[in-house]
Order: C-alpha cells, then structure tokens, then sequence
C-alpha cells in the first residue's frame, strides 16, 4: 500500500487511507437510566450511504457475560472490533490502530442502528460517512431474479484486471457458489483489497468490503466477448472503471515482489536509528534486536494490508524465535504527532499480540523522501519487508503483501518468504 490519498482505492499502490477512534471499554453495559435504548444482539445488514448508492456490510452484536462483542461479516472473514460501547441509547465500534470507528443511534425498538463512520486520517477533523443498518437475516445484495442463475463457470478463477487510474494491472481473483453467493478480491503490485463478498446473478455482479479503513463497492458484468467490465468506488471518495480478461492457468500479470527494490549495500542497515515507543532512540544494528537472521517490516497502522502481513509475522516470529530469527517493525504514520503515532502503533501491537520491537519511524513523508530508509532503492509499498543476515546484509526486499483473501497467492508468498528464513537460519551466525 502506497501512503497517497486519504480515500483508499486498491491494493496497497492505490489505496491507502485509513482511521480514528475512542478509547471505549470492551465490555460496554447500556445504562440502567429508563428509556435507554439498547441494539438487540444479532446479525445487522449495514450500508453507507454514498453517491454510488449503497455499500452494504455485516455487523454482528453479542451480549455475553463479560459485555457487548460486535464484529464486521465480509464472506468467510470475520473482522473483531477491539472497542465497543452501550450506553445512554448510543452504539460506538471502534479499531483504535485504525483510528475508525462507527457511531450510532438505537432505533425502532434496538432493531435498527442510524450513524456514521468516522475516521481520521490526516488533518483535525476526521471524514464521516452515513450508514444505517437493521437487524436482519437479509442478504448483503438481494438477488437479481430475473438474472438468475449464475454464470458462475464464467466469472471463477483469475483476471487481468486494467483499471482506469492505474498504470499497471492487477490481478482480479473470484469464487462463485451454485446459489450465486460471491467472494473475491484485487491484487496490485503492492497488496489486495482484502475480502469483498456480494453475489452474481445471471451476468451480474455485485461485491462490497468493509474492513474499518475501507469501504468498496463493484459493480460488473460479464460480456459477450468474455470480458468483464465495471466500476470500483471507495468510500464516497474515489471511482475508477477496470475491464478484465481471463487469464489461463500459466499466466502471471503482475511483478514478483523481490525484484522491486534493493538495499544499496554501501548503507549500513545497523547503524539506522528510530524511536522505541518509550521515547529511547535505537540503532537497528542494537544487540537486543540481534538475531541469526532477521526480519525488518516498514509498516503503517493505517495501511489494512500492514494488519494481514503482521499476522503472519507474529506467527513467524514465534516459530522461529527460538532458532535465531529476530523481527522488527518501523512504523511510519500519516501525520507528524509523536503521542498520537505511539498510541496508534500500541493499538496495532495490543490487536495482533505483536511481541517484537516496534519502532517509530516518523512520517510516511519521511520515508519516501529517503531520509529514513537512505538504503532503499526502487519501490516502496507498505508493508515492505527486509530480510537481513547474520552479518546485516540485507540479502533481499519483498514489497507489498498477498493478505489471506488472495488465497493461493498468499500461500505461495508466506511459503517463500519461510523458504528465505529457513535459508538465512542455515547462514553464519551473528557477529558480535
């Protein structure tokens, strides 16, 4: 994900935007106050209200002993809120590593919630988006019956996708089951939209994503000559048409992640100094984070592709650890606020259960500008991930990330990159 515009398209390149939030306790009890309204637990067809019209999504509330639980439905993948509060007739969801979080009014008896989401990206005033959701079993997108059945033998497998703001392509990857229900997702260069889910009737289809920093909408068809051509909106920001081809089994459309940048190996890596989050400075070359390889991941809390890569490292990190594999994170954030980046990335380290180092880098403009990462050479996306030697010598760059709704892709990559440690664990151990 490339740090661009604060509206999020795709991918990691295009997309990048990303949130705000309260400090809100985990397990909120509505007030005891007569007339306090409370939302009746269970499953909520959301939507935003945009100019494309709506964006639908899934909220799921629980009430269990300990308090309210609620999380986003985006197809098989379920996205937990960390913060979420009852009270006074009022409902707040909030991702604080994303500073987002969803505000809402309880009506119509707890069945229906009326709010915003709101998030902050850069600047003061975070955006807002309208949203209205009712509890119900009704389906994210109602079926088209007069386009039913599913094409689905046309529309499952792998695309070329070109879309209208982008100069490279990306690849588009869709599942279809027999009643029409859809899964999908875009991957550029950088990262993947993540999970979106909606239907295909006859022709048509139609699929949306909500993951707390973003919020898209696709609308496409497929066409006579084969071809699929539509249009991907983020949040009420950002539109762009794509039209796709379908790609045999042996085709690739986009660049292996390993041949997009380089470290210059006339700047040493190890003498690179950054901020602990308790205000220490600190030279990656420091002994404490020494290792018999090492991985180093430039990241942002703000980037949704970051979240899907940390995930695998943190379970990296603890397979490996105890064989010699040290992991660091640099996290470069959106705005120039030394206290609002630290909560930020402690946010990020309590979600995942990160229990490696991470560092504050400074701005996203501080790290294109090279003044950060003097050493790098060609891209960077975020995540972008060094693997370092036993001497640190950076032996290789892989930018962007395959998250787990690219399926096989991410398999692959997750493979390689455990490929790549197992390597660097068999080199030369650590000098002193």
């Amino acid at each position: 994900m490339l740090p661009a515009a604060p509206s999020l398209p795709r991918g990691a390149a295009i997309t990048l935007a990303v949130l705000a939030l309260l400090t809100l306790s985990c397990g909120g009890e509505a007030g005891n106050a007569p007339g306090d309204a409370v939302p009746a637990p269970g499953r909520y067809r959301a939507a935003f209200e945009v100019p494309a019209g709506e964006i639908p999504f899934e909220i799921v509330l629980e009430r269990t002993a300990a308090g309210w639980r609620a999380r986003l439905v985006n197809g098989d993948a379920a996205i937990p809120f960390d913060r979420v509060d009852v009270a006074g007739g009022r409902v707040i969801l909030g991702m604080p590593h994303f500073d987002s979080r969803l505000v809402a009014t309880v009506a119509a008896g707890g069945r229906v919630l009326e709010g915003h989401w709101e998030r902050r990206t850069r600047g003061e005033e975070p955006f807002r988006v309208p949203f209205h959701a009712e509890r119900s079993d009704a389906p994210r997108f109602r079926p088209l019956a007069e386009a039913y059945p599913p094409a689905a033998g046309e529309l499952a497998g792998r695309w070329e996708v070109r879309f209208d703001d982008a100069d490279a392509p990306s690849l588009g990857i869709f599942e279809v089951d027999a009643d029409g229900s859809a899964r999908g997702t875009f991957l550029a260069s950088t990262g993947d939209d993540r999970f979106l889910a909606g239907r295909l009737d006859g022709r048509t289809l139609r699929l949306s994503g909500f993951d707390g920093a973003r919020a898209l909408l696709v609308r496409a068809e497929l066409t006579d000559d084969g071809r699929l051509a539509g249009d991907l909106w983020s949040r009420d920001a950002d539109h762009a048409r794509f039209s796709a081809r379908r790609l045999a089994d042996d085709e690739s459309v986009l660049p292996d992640g390993f041949t997009m940048a380089r470290w210059d190996p006339a700047v040493p890596l190890d003498e690179l100094r950054f901020l602990t989050l308790d205000g220490r400075e600190i030279a990656l070359g420091d002994p404490s984070l020494a290792g018999r390889a090492r991985l180093v991941e430039i990241l942002g809390t703000w980037c949704p592709n970051c979240s899907d890569s940390i995930v695998d490292l943190v379970a990296l990190a603890r397979e490996y650890g105890p064989r010699g594999l040290s992991v660091v994170g640099i996290a470069f954030e959106l705005e120039d606020d030394l206290e609002r980046n630290r909560a930020l990335v402690e946010a990020f380290r309590a979600r995942y259960g990160v229990d490696f180092p991470l560092l504050l880098g400074g701005t996203v403009e501080r790290a294109r500008s090279g003044e950060a990462l003097p050493g790098l050479r060609g891209a960077l996306a975020y995540p972008t991930l060094l693997f370092v030697d036993g001497r640190g010598q950076v032996t290789a760059v892989h930018v962007g990330w395959a998250g787990p709704a690219t399926g096989d892709e991410h398999r692959r990559l997750v493979g390689e990159v455990r490929r790549r440690v197992e390597a660097l664990l068999a080199g030369p151990a650590v000098s002193n």
